[in-house]
């Protein structure tokens, strides 16, 4: 009939997927549904759905994690945000890594990695002051950072690793035998 759903208020706004919109006021961005309710205020830089439907926000050139709902999961406190496994993040500051749960908002590993890749079949490689070890998938170290060179674990459930830069390499299984 002509009326508005959603009264115009924002500077911008595009278009619905999943009941939801990016919208644009005062230069700062957040979501609202199709309802026109506001699930996440206009109050960030930069807004985009991640992998696993979870709303990374930056604010002040710092990231965060918004749910679907609106509920802030991670305060925007930290150079870079990245998935894990869905419950824990990635998480980088001050050129360290670190786990974070996102349930309960405490770190389960600290900010003190040089770096943390991805999960791999149940292993996920991490380097500690220039030797490498593994996490499992709930963030725990399951083989310590020992090794001056490691590969991410194969479908084999192995990876290949050396000892120190003059010794052979060799496989270890997923408990680093």
């Amino acid at each position: 009939n002509g009326d508005y759903v959603i009264p115009a208020q924002f500077e911008e706004a595009t278009d619905f997927s999943n009941n939801h919109a990016y919208v644009r006021k005062n230069d700062k961005w957040g979501v609202i549904n199709s309802d026109g309710n506001v699930i996440i205020p206009c109050s960030y830089d930069e807004i985009d759905l991640n992998e696993d439907s979870k709303y990374k926000v930056i604010k002040n050139g710092k990231e965060g994690l918004i749910s679907r709902e609106g509920k802030v999961l991670l305060a925007c406190e930290y150079s870079d945000v990245r998935h894990y496994n869905g419950v824990l993040y990635v998480v980088y500051n001050g050129g360290k890594y670190g786990l974070i749960s996102i349930t309960t908002g405490a770190l389960v590993q600290p900010i003190k990695y040089d770096s943390i890749g991805d999960v791999r079949y149940g292993r996920a490689k991490m380097e500690l002051n220039r030797k490498y070890g593994y996490f499992d998938e709930n963030g725990k170290v399951v083989i310590a950072a020992k090794f001056c060179w490691g590969t991410d674990f194969s479908k084999n459930l192995e990876t290949r690793v050396q000892e120190t830069e003059n010794s052979n390499y060799y496989y270890i299984d997923k408990n680093g035998n």
